[in-house]
């Protein structure tokens, strides 16, 4: 083989994070394929993998749900949140401001949405934002 690294196909079994069961190691695709089916029919329910070296090839493990979207401006309004409480990283001075002095649209997602406010302060455009919540009780 003269050196050549070999990264066979392998067909394992997990608990978690880590590997249960080597089922199968295969020099072919085709080979590590039927491997695969097989260990799927016998391993009902149980999370199979075939892997050439990192690489996941064929997986019985569900698909991660992708992180979800921001929510939009037009979604806060819709839970009663007015507007955003912004703090300037520089000074700590902190203010609250309307979506309307932020001049966001509905369709536009926080913490992004509108102009990018400075601090009146300080003037640095290092501002974080946050939801201004409506306070439990208060009437609205």
């Amino acid at each position: 083989m003269g050196g050549k690294v070999d990264h066979p196909f392998k067909v394992e079994v997990w608990e978690g994070d880590k590997v249960a069961e080597t089922l199968a190691v295969a020099g072919s695709v085709v080979v590590a394929g039927a491997a695969y089916d097989a260990a799927v029919r016998e391993r009902p329910g149980r999370v199979v993998t075939l892997r050439h070296g990192a690489r996941v090839v064929r997986t019985t493990e569900p698909a991660k749900a992708a992180p979800s979207a921001p929510p939009t401006v037009g979604q806060l309004r819709g839970l009663g949140v007015t507007g955003a409480r912004l703090w300037c990283v520089g000074c700590g001075r902190h203010a609250i401001l309307s979506w309307e002095a932020l001049k966001a649209l509905d369709e536009e997602p926080f913490p992004t949405a509108g102009r990018r406010p400075a601090c009146t302060a300080c003037g640095s455009r290092q501002v974080q934002r946050m939801p201004d919540w409506p306070r439990p009780g208060a009437g609205g």
